[in-house]
């Protein structure tokens, strides 16, 4: 666990989102394991490369792409690209040229419609489409343009012994990278499904604990208060809800985990939250919570972090999650006895979080109590006696 900082404190929600904000590293990543595209038939590729102009190299790719269609992912990284960037491109640019007939495009779909295509797809026009040929020579062209040109005429001149480890620092290490980042937001996700478990809360869904990255997220209607299992019109996308005793909706819980920039994504989903809060404020039917982390929020504090830290009723952090248990007392679904705050915390932070935070009936320890049956569950930088 990385500890508190030594300096620093948390006189605002502010103050405190970024004292306890954690890197990458420092969230949980969910199970699972990095896919790994092969780059076998990439350097197929640079072996057989022996001139070093864009035509050369495109009219290269081209016949490379017929013969290996499933090249297309190895020379994707090359050029630096992800698997969605590359996806997006093709769409884009395939819809707009025309096949056999003018009056069919490349990937079969209206330019005014712009399907949005898989890289798969494309993979299987290269192999099976009467077009294959144009479709290569579209493909290609892209590649070299996108920047291929640039780090293969470097590779083709060295041994493959000595490119191997070059093209897996350039290539795979960047595919591991976008798929930890995903697996990190769902591992925090995971995380927080396993102390409400612990907490005997109810949750949906049930199966967030152990199945964070396939697991269904539920929705919910802002007016009426009701949940869903899939989208409905009006309503709004949960990745936890919290159901009462009485079988309520009492709380939802979303999860903006942004260890990068969170984009103009984050910019609509703070709106969205803002939004929901009115809602919520006007009918006073439930709470909205944030599971908010990640480094990445520095790159635009005031159109995503600060706005989200004012709509939600709570947020917690990794290393703040006994606020959830404490929000969860507050509502009367679990009682807390008392809660022990890890002794690196400095009293500069430590002091203004038991006031923001712990109710009044909540003892704050110095100690673990050791007679039984209370139950210590250790949440964030903080241990909850239930």
């Amino acid at each position: 666990m990385i500890e508190p900082p030594g300096t620093g404190h948390c006189n605002t929600p502010e103050d405190e989102f970024w004292y306890h904000v954690s890197p990458q590293e420092g969230l949980p990543l969910a199970p699972g394991t990095s896919e790994r595209t092969s780059l076998d038939p990439v350097e197929d590729f640079l072996l057989d490369l022996d001139e070093d102009s864009d035509a050369y190299l495109a009219e290269s790719v081209r016949d490379h792409l017929l013969d290996t269609p499933e090249s297309l992912n190895g020379l994707r990284l090359l050029a630096g690209m992800s698997d969605k960037r590359l996806y997006l491109d093709l769409s884009y640019r395939l819809s707009r040229v025309p096949a056999s007939s003018p009056n069919i495009s490349l990937c079969g779909c209206a330019p005014n419609a712009l399907t949005r295509h898989s890289t798969t797809f494309f993979i299987n026009l290269l192999k099976k489409s009467p077009s294959r040929h144009k479709v290569a020579d579209e493909i290609s062209v892209y590649l070299v343009e996108a920047g291929l040109a640039r780090l293969t005429v470097a590779l083709s001149a060295l041994t493959p012994d000595q490119r191997k480890p070059l093209v897996i620092a350039f290539a795979a290490r960047q595919e591991a990278q976008q798929n930890e980042a995903k697996r990190r937001g769902h591992g925090a996700e995971a995380t927080l499904a396993r102390l409400l478990q612990n907490l005997n809360v109810r949750i949906e869904p049930v199966d967030k604990a152990n199945n964070p990255m396939g697991a269904q997220d539920p929705h919910f209607d802002a007016n009426t208060w009701e949940l869903y299992d899939q989208r409905q019109e009006g309503t709004y996308s949960a990745d936890l809800a919290i159901i009462g005793p009485g079988n309520e909706l009492t709380a939802c819980i979303q999860s903006l985990i942004h260890s990068s920039d969170p984009g103009q994504f984050g910019v609509n989903k703070s709106d969205e939250t803002v939004l929901i809060r009115d809602i919520l404020d006007s009918t006073g039917k439930g709470e909205i919570w944030g599971l908010l982390d990640g480094v990445g929020y520095s790159e635009n504090k005031s159109g995503t972090i600060n706005k989200l830290i004012d709509a939600f009723h709570s947020f917690a952090q990794i290393n703040s999650l006994y606020k959830i248990a404490l929000d969860c007392h507050r509502l009367g679904l679990v009682t807390v006895h008392g809660i022990l705050f890890d002794d690196k915390y400095p009293a500069a932070c430590k002091e203004p979080m038991i006031g923001r935070y712990v109710p009044s009936d909540i003892p704050v320890l110095d100690t673990l109590p050791v007679s039984p049956p209370n139950q210590f569950i250790t949440a964030g930088w903080a241990t909850v006696i239930i």
